[in-house]
């Protein structure tokens, strides 16, 4: 494995302080099986209740399985759902690591490998993705802001060579770049599913609901256009909107296929805005109506409280300086022109508009 579940790495390391403690001599080796005869640790019985300094339940369990201490800081601000993850995943994952442990100790006769199949064992159960979580949000209860900022950089370079591209990238941008924007191409952006489908849409509503007086809200754009006089010629304006609905928690990505996780770590919510001006003339029975709209699908990159990246410690960076939000710039231009016509309604005697037929045309910037 690679990163910091690498064998040797900061996991392991971890894993086998924590084994030495509990009862073998000197310091837990690092290599795979050491020289000379190996002493076997007494069995690794829950260590007495721990002083939490967390705001929820879960980590004074957690706490009472042995498992190190959160530091204050992070428990202060760590919310109440994060606190719950953090606390089960340090339990389940130390009881089970612990566990196997012992299980290998008489194969192994090795702190080393012991600590190692004990880390294999917790992959096989949780999901390396969910381990990995769990180690990040162990190092951002335990450790400092430059250890939280290094394993971070680790994980970025794992998951990328996992074909974790765009969220790698995304984080590592953060971490390192102090907050300089990233402007994304209109022929990259629309590559993106949601933003193709979202300014088709914006599209559609302008041709079928601003340009024929149908908005919800909008009474200027509606009257305006119902009741344009012969030979006028009337400035207006009107936008829409697409949002798509931001990933809640860890769980509920876990399952689903790498490009659709590494998309929602990268992005999460997203929201695709098209502002419309435009000028509109009436001859006859005609109106002619020529504009431009302007399509952004731009989002900041940062973190928010109680939710993933909030736990891994991410947003702790954020908050202290160590990595900074960037925007992530997507836009771009498009000109419009068409005709609807327009009709007395006989029952109401108010004029209808139909007919819309419009082109949109990419503008070279």
């Amino acid at each position: 494995m690679d990163g910091a579940l690498r064998p040797g790495g900061p996991t392991e390391r971890t894993i086998n302080r924590d084994l030495a403690d509990k009862g073998v001599a000197g310091t837990a080796p690092t290599s795979s099986v050491p020289s000379g005869p190996a002493i076997p640790p007494r069995r690794l019985d829950p260590l007495p209740t721990a002083v939490s300094t967390s705001n929820g339940p879960a980590l004074e369990d957690a706490n009472r399985t042995g498992a190190p201490s959160v530091r204050p800081q992070t428990a202060q601000h760590m919310p109440r759902q994060a606190s719950q993850t953090f606390g089960d995943q340090v339990k389940d994952a130390f009881e089970a690591g612990k566990e196997y442990a012992e299980d290998i100790w008489d194969k192994s006769k090795s702190v080393a490998n012991a600590a190692k199949w004990a880390l294999h064992k917790t992959v096989d159960l949780y999901g390396e993705p969910l381990v990995d979580a769990g180690v990040a949000a162990y190092t951002n209860a335990t450790g400092t802001d430059d250890e939280i900022h290094a394993h971070l950089n680790e994980l970025a370079d794992k998951y990328e060579r996992m074909e974790y591209t765009q969220s790698a990238r995304y984080l590592r941008h953060f971490l390192n770049n102090g907050g300089k924007p990233i402007h994304v191409p209109r022929d990259e952006a629309r590559k993106d599913p949601f933003i193709r489908e979202a300014e088709e849409k914006n599209r559609e509503r302008f041709e079928n609901r601003t340009f024929l007086g149908k908005t919800e809200s909008n009474t200027p754009v509606n009257n305006g256009l119902r009741n344009i006089k012969y030979e006028q010629t009337v400035q207006f304006s009107d936008d829409w909107d697409s949002v798509r609905k931001t990933w809640g928690t860890y769980g509920d990505i876990i399952g689903i296929s790498v490009p659709d996780r590494d998309e929602a770590l990268a992005q999460g919510r997203k929201d695709f805005k098209s502002k419309a001006t435009f000028a509109a003339t009436r001859k006859d029975d005609t109106i002619f109506i020529q504009g431009s709209v302007e399509h952004d699908g731009s989002e900041t990159y940062d973190f928010e409280w109680d939710r993933l990246g909030h736990l891994v410690g991410a947003r702790a960076l954020q908050l202290s300086g160590h990595a900074k939000p960037f925007d992530i710039e997507k836009k771009w231009t498009q000109d419009f022109q068409g005709t609807v016509k327009v009709k007395r309604d006989p029952k109401t005697g108010k004029n209808i508009l139909y007919g819309s037929k419009f082109t949109w045309t990419d503008r070279n910037e």
